[in-house]
């Protein structure tokens, strides 16, 4: 993480909304990836236009959204202004 990013991340409140764009499979099996975002447009992006994935591209998508205390966050990334929380439930 960047100074930058690491000030960010510090400056958030202990417990924090994150979001994640996903299969409805990835959601059923209770198995999610680590990329999450604070921000809910951008889990949406994921779901409905980011079609890189030719496996998970004709899957329903669904947002999820949880919340979780700042502390269980492994790190901040915001180079691609995606607002990225690395988080492993």
């Amino acid at each position: 993480m960047s100074k930058k990013e690491l000030k960010y991340l510090k400056e958030l409140p202990p417990v924090i909304t994150i979001y994640r764009g996903m299969t409805e499979e990835e959601l059923l099996s209770g198995q999610f990836g680590i990329s999450w975002s604070l921000k809910k447009n951008v889990a949406i992006f994921f779901a409905e236009t980011y079609s890189r994935n030719s496996s998970t591209h004709k899957l329903k998508k669904v947002i999820h959204k949880i919340t979780i205390n700042k502390s269980k966050v492994i790190a901040y990334f915001n180079g691609r202004k995606e607002f990225e929380i690395i988080y492993i439930k």
